[in-house]
């Protein structure tokens, strides 16, 4: 499995690679989202149009589980986690709301993907099923933003990562 394995290495290194990964998806949304996350985690929010990493913590301080926020508004988030935790998580980010907060959590796995592309042909390729032209160059989609896209008639939200 040894030369498997490098080979599809080499070939993301060279070209690119496509992958599926099985996250469970939220939207939290409503006048007060961010203090409301703000709350839960001990990261810091990322601006409106970037992503960041956050940790949910317990009132102890205990980290409780990882989460993807990519901000689309001042109170509008896309959040990603791992797909064991999906009922972990959106139960413990409802047992959190207080009562007179206007927080809506709302579980869109089933209606969202993550598809990950890498390597050095990945804009080239991504560019290819745009149904508008975009820069993807990195100098204009830098690492840590969204934006929305068309892909082949989907609407997407796209985010540059960068775990290096």
């Amino acid at each position: 499995w040894n030369s498997a394995v490098k080979s599809e290495c080499e070939s993301i290194i060279n070209h690119a690679g496509l992958c599926y990964w099985p996250f469970a998806h939220y939207r939290i949304t409503g006048a007060g989202a961010a203090d409301f996350l703000n709350r839960l985690i001990a990261n810091k929010l990322p601006a409106v149009g970037r992503v960041g990493l956050g940790h949910l913590i317990t009132p102890s301080g205990k980290v409780w589980s990882e989460l993807t926020f990519v901000r689309l508004a001042d109170d509008d988030f896309y959040v990603t986690g791992y797909s064991n935790y999906q009922l972990h998580d959106l139960r413990w980010m409802k047992e959190q709301l207080k009562a007179d907060e206007k927080v809506n959590i709302e579980d869109v796995t089933s209606k969202r993907a993550v598809l990950f592309i890498n390597g050095p042909k990945s804009e080239e390729i991504v560019s290819k099923v745009l149904d508008t032209p975009a820069d993807l160059a990195r100098t204009e989609f830098k690492a840590f933003q969204w934006r929305k896209l068309g892909m082949a008639g989907a609407d997407v939200i796209a985010v540059r990562m960068s775990f290096i």
